[in-house]
């Protein structure tokens, strides 16, 4: 009988997910790993190899493949039989420095060359002799499959493999549990308790504790790691332990202490947060220390700084929190925001402190020394420290030099150094007072970066390309979310406006939750923007576009507002109305099919008014619809709410801006000399805000009328639209209907002949109530500046009264 050629299958974890997709978009991956040590003594290669297979076989992570493409869920991938082959190499004949040259070189060329996690093996493993009794072991692996505690492990069991051989015996090594018994335990764990830990642990919270700044190319994924260290003396190092000991202290809790004095003095807050790993193995769980794998975790620990507290004394209280703490280990970061309400787009912090514990020491196995134990650091985090014990410490810092400067690390190196060689701790409050003042960052002066910011808002909008269909929508609403942006258009890659791999793994369970669909975190790098995704998230195409539904402020779940076209048949008057709006407020408008030239206009208001319902429909699946019209759509927002009063269905809003039910003779537009009456009143009054709007209106609508003659094609499309529309007016035979109509004026109108006989004709159909308002400002100037400001202001008004009235429900994602 064949044997099955896999083994098993399984999902990947948060952390997993979140360095595969650093490795697949990043420019360097920072996940992959060079375990290294030093082999002295008379080493047999063959048995060498034998040893090596056998510890492949023993542990399943080191036959794990990682696959990702083609399928909709991100896996991993244990086969039952892997060979990984040692390569030689043979420098003894080379001076000790050009050993280290070469060494160095190697190592750069490996990391580059990097590791196809699809494929077997998925590490490498080279044996260096350096002398004839010296060898160095380097093996390149990744940590998506293994943290540091399993290469130690690994190693051990390696050379445990090894001794036995030369000895003509089998190694006796614990039984290892399977990695399913792993998942079955994190299944049983009671998630509401951790739920409740860790709410209480981070009520409160009011900001994050950020080391790193967003420099210029952070938001384009760039990074740029660099490495510093310092060491403690043996005496400063047993100082340390002597500290602890004597005041019932660990110390990883003593070096927390100190680094979260440190931050606060940094990032100038009472509340430090920062990282820590965890080891993430059930402790319940016999043998699973021996097993390898990315069980690691990172969690975040918070130490408020009490000044007035003992610091041994502050510890003590904190430690006991962390005790508590390891009952909820298995827990993602992830779950942990949705769980406190924390902004998903916001980090809780940006740097670890990592306490090396891994279970090594220098060994002998069939006449070897191995020792000078390196397991590598590996870290996404703009400031990682790792703490190596020993007879003397050392500290490790790992800094993305895009977002953290060198001035900075070197600043924290020293007053660490300092407070790890304090004389007297005291007080929280005496050690942060010793700590001299970090190095003030460059920052751009007030004036250059409010002028860069309107550049930038003014870019932004001119590229902003709104969501063509309901998928769109859907999935702009979601990057919003998770990036805490607004507007985001579909056009907008998703890496260059503040994407990271923590972020994407954040979006596609967003998509899981809301859209049903599970898709993996590496569909982002072929579909980085809305519109690509969307067409990735469609079985059997993209979505059919909108014919006439046009989104202007997504943003939000208030009960939208739909705008429908005027007799212009364009919609484009309506974007300053929706900016003046609340930005948790969305805003959509109705254009007329028609527009391109292609598609058949519509034959009635009644046929316009049920296709706008439809499309309404897609975005707010049900309850009440709040309108606005204005000029000709007055007959379009009338019928639409006599359609949906027919369908048992409420209109929470029918507002009508300076609009007429019937024909009624319109205000002439102002003359010539109208106009220049108003712009000298305005400079005698000094508006000289008002007198640079109109000049900029007026500038514009020469520039549009210019164009407009330019292109003869689209503006004969347009005519004949409009010239529809008016027909479309002529012929509409206005009914009554049950809903209530605000009558928007503006003061023009408010103030003139024809309020009377507006309001008369409104009273006669709307046979819910007519509601008269008014604003300032002229009729044709109502929806540009600064007049459209007033208007919005009013209608936000008025549809939160309409909200409370229908009970109209906050929007929900169709």
């Amino acid at each position: 009988m064949s044997k099955p050629k896999i083994e098993a299958i399984y999902p990947l974890t948060f952390m997993q997910q979140a360095l595969l997709f650093h490795r697949l978009h990043g420019k360097e991956d920072q996940g992959f790993l060079h375990v290294e040590c030093t082999l002295t003594g008379a080493l047999d290669r063959d048995l060498l190899e034998a040893a090596w297979q056998k510890t492949m076989a023993r542990h399943a992570a080191l036959r794990t493949t990682v696959h990702w493409e083609n399928i909709e869920k991100t896996v991993q991938v244990v086969h039952p039989q892997v060979v990984m082959p040692i390569e030689h190499f043979d420098w003894q004949d080379i001076p000790a420095e050009q050993q280290k040259e070469k060494l160095a070189a190697l190592k750069i060329a490996e990391r580059k060359k990097g590791l196809d996690l699809s494929k077997k093996p998925s590490g490498r493993l080279a044996l260096i002799g350096v002398k004839a009794d010296e060898h160095i072991l380097l093996w390149g692996c990744h940590h998506i499959l293994l943290d540091g505690w399993s290469a130690a492990v690994v190693i051990k069991d390696f050379f445990a493999f090894y001794e036995a051989m030369t000895k003509g015996q089998n190694a006796d090594l614990p039984t290892l549990p399977s990695y399913k018994s792993v998942l079955n335990l994190r299944r049983q764990q009671d998630r509401k308790a951790a739920e409740g830990f860790w709410k209480k642990e981070l009520a409160g919270l009011q900001s994050p504790t950020l080391v790193g700044s967003k420099l210029m190319g952070q938001q384009k994924g760039e990074s740029h790691f660099a490495e510093a260290s310092f060491l403690l003396s043996k005496e400063e190092s047993e100082q340390l332990k002597n500290f602890a000991r004597g005041n019932q202290l660990t110390v990883s809790s003593v070096l927390q202490g100190l680094w979260a004095v440190l931050l606060g003095r940094l990032c100038g807050s009472g509340d430090a947060l920062f990282g820590t790993t965890v080891s993430g193995r059930p402790a319940d769980l016999p043998n699973v220390d021996f097993m390898a794998g990315m069980f690691m975790n990172v969690l975040p620990v918070r130490m408020p700084l009490d000044r007035k507290t003992g610091f041994a004394e502050w510890l003590k209280k904190r430690q006991q929190t962390q005790a508590r703490a390891r009952n909820y280990e298995d827990v993602s970061l992830d779950e942990i925001l949705a769980w406190t309400g924390w902004p998903g787009h916001l980090p809780l912090f940006d740097c670890l402190l990592v306490f090396e514990n891994f279970p090594w020491e220098d060994l002998s196995a069939g006449g070897l020394e191995v020792s000078r134990f390196e397991g590598g650091l590996t870290t996404t985090y703009p400031l990682t420290v790792m703490v190596k014990p020993g007879g003397e410490f050392e500290f490790l810092l790992k800094y993305d030099s895009v977002q953290v400067s060198g001035e900075k690390v070197e600043w924290v190196k020293n007053e660490m150094f300092k407070l790890l060689n304090a004389s007297k701790m005291g007080t929280v409050g005496e050690l942060l007072e010793g700590i001299a003042a970090p190095p003030a960052e460059i920052a751009l002066q007030s004036k250059g970066k409010g002028t860069d910011d309107h550049f930038a808002k003014a870019e932004k909008e001119k590229k902003y390309v709104a969501p063509a269909n309901a998928t769109e929508l859907q999935l702009a609403r979601i990057w919003e979310k998770i990036l805490g942006l607004h507007p985001i258009g579909t056009s907008e890659n998703f890496f260059e406006i503040g994407g990271t791999s923590l972020l994407s793994v954040r979006l596609f369970a967003e998509i899981q939750k809301q859209m049903g669909r599970n898709l993996p975190p590496v569909t982002l790098l072929h579909h980085p923007t809305v519109q690509a995704l969307s067409s990735a998230l469609k079985k059997d195409g993209l979505d059919a576009d909108w014919d006439s539904l046009v989104p202007l402020q997504v943003s939000g779940q208030k009960p939208p507002l739909f705008c429908v076209h005027a007799g212009g048949g364009h919609v484009f008057f309506y974007h300053s109305l929706a900016k003046h709006l609340a930005p948790d407020q969305p805003v959509y408008a109705m254009q007329p099919v028609g527009l391109d030239g292609i598609k058949q206009h519509h034959s009635s208001i009644g046929e316009m008014a049920a296709h706008y319902i439809k499309e309404i429909r897609t975005v707010q699946p049900e309850g009440p619809i709040a309108l606005l019209g204005t000029c000709l759509s007055a007959a379009v927002c009338h019928e639409m709410a006599i359609q949906l009063e027919q369908k048992g269905e409420e209109v929470s809003l029918l507002a009508m801006i300076d609009s007429a039910p019937e024909h009624i003779e319109p205000i002439a537009p102002p003359t010539v000399k109208d106009r220049m009456k108003d712009f000298m009143g305005r400079l005698r009054q000094g508006a000289f805000g008002a007198v640079t709007h109109m000049l900029d209106n007026r500038l514009r609508q020469m520039k549009e009328t210019w164009a407009f003659k330019q292109q003869s094609k689209q503006a004969q499309n347009l005519q004949k639209m409009q010239a529809q529309l008016s027909l479309l007016y002529e012929l509409y035979d206005w009914k009554p209907h049950q809903s209530k109509v605000t009558l928007i004026l503006c003061r023009e109108f408010a103030e003139g002949p024809k309020k009377k006989e507006l309001v008369t004709q409104w009273e006669r159909l709307a046979k819910g109530g007519l509601e008269v308002l008014e604003v300032p400002g002229r009729h044709h100037t109502l929806f540009v500046e600064p007049e459209v400001a007033g208007l919005a202001e009013q209608l936000r008004e008025c549809l939160l009264d309409g909200t409370a009235r229908t009970g109209a429900a906050c929007l929900t994602v169709p």
